[in-house]
């Protein structure tokens, strides 16, 4: 073991503190950080943002399921946020009449 003067293991106890102090608050703002708004209102017809909705929320729109909303989702995560909503075609099984189904109750802010 390594002889540390006093001043010396009260300044390694101050270095870890800080390390476990900001990752604390890193945690705690990641978990409360806001969530964009799952629903954008439009002329008193709501509809559902895909870029924040999570597996439930998109299940709720009609024609789409479990596994759809799992692709969408999947999506989002590999490519980033959606510009537009048709850019909802892209997702395998969701181009032609599906999306043609689901284009008015879904927006993207």
């Amino acid at each position: 073991m390594i002889p540390l003067t006093r001043q010396e293991r009260q300044m390694i106890v101050f270095l870890i503190s800080v390390v476990l102090a900001g990752t604390a608050i890193s945690y705690i703002r990641k978990q409360l950080t806001p969530l964009r708004a799952v629903f954008c209102f439009d002329q008193s017809q709501s509809k559902i943002n895909i870029n924040a909705a999570d597996r439930a929320m998109l299940k709720e729109i009609p024609g789409i399921g479990d596994t759809m909303a799992g692709r969408i989702i999947d999506y989002r995560q590999a490519n980033g946020l959606f510009n537009d909503t048709e850019t909802l075609r892209k997702i395998k099984g969701l181009n032609g009449s599906r999306f043609d189904r689901i284009k008015e109750a879904v927006c993207v802010e």
